[in-house]
This record gives structure tokens, C-alpha cells and sequence, in this order.
């Protein structure tokens, strides 16, 4: 590592990002404390939570289990929709009106 004028160290403060701060950020960009928690179901306190995402303690298992889960949950939903409008059939469009009219001629008197 380098070394700062005098003998100090250089960006000791800086620590990289943790897993948790990347996946609260997937959710929900520029969260705080209290958003945090309550991604997390108001399972920790909003501290517990911003120690999390700074790095100064680990998070646990179970609350990145909990966040990897609404990060799939989140990125299926667009797909559910993709995969519904790829369903869909073509609409007649300015050919509707002739449609309708021959059905109704069609029709037994």
C-alpha cells in the first residue's frame, strides 16, 4: 500500500462496497435506514441496517436470502409481462368494421 506524506496511511476509511449495499441498491436506489428495514420485513433496526450496508458489520445470511428473494421476484415480474404481451393476439383494426358487418349478415334469420 502506499504511503501519505508523514507515515499515514492512505484511505484507511475507505472500505469496497459489501454485497448487501449492491442488493439494497438493486431494490431500491439511494435507500436509508428506515427503507432498509423495511425491505426487510421490520426485522432489524434502521442502525442495524445502515452498519449493514456501510460495511462496519456483516449481514447475515438470512437477510441477504431475504434481498437475492426480492431481487428475483422483482427482475420475474417485467418477464410475467413480456411473456403475457407475446401472448396476445393481433387486433383487427380497420378491418373490424367489415368483420362485424359480414358476421351480422352471416347471422340465421
Amino acid at each position: 500500500m502506499e504511503q501519505a506524506p508523514l507515515g499515514y496511511q492512505q484511505d484507511l476509511d475507505r472500505k469496497a462496497v459489501t454485497r448487501f449495499a449492491r442488493a439494497v441498491e438493486a431494490l431500491q436506489p439511494g435507500a436509508g435506514g428506515r427503507s432498509i428495514a423495511k425491505l426487510l420485513d421490520g426485522r432489524v433496526t434502521r442502525h442495524c441496517a445502515l452498519n449493514w450496508k456501510a460495511g462496519r458489520r456483516r449481514a447475515p445470511k438470512w437477510a441477504l436470502d431475504l434481498l437475492a428473494a426480492k431481487i428475483r421476484a422483482q427482475a420475474a415480474t417485467p418477464l410475467a409481462i413480456a411473456a403475457e404481451i407475446d401472448r396476445a393476439k393481433e387486433r383487427p383494426g380497420m378491418q373490424a368494421g367489415a368483420i362485424n358487418l359480414a358476421r351480422y349478415w352471416a347471422r340465421p334469420r
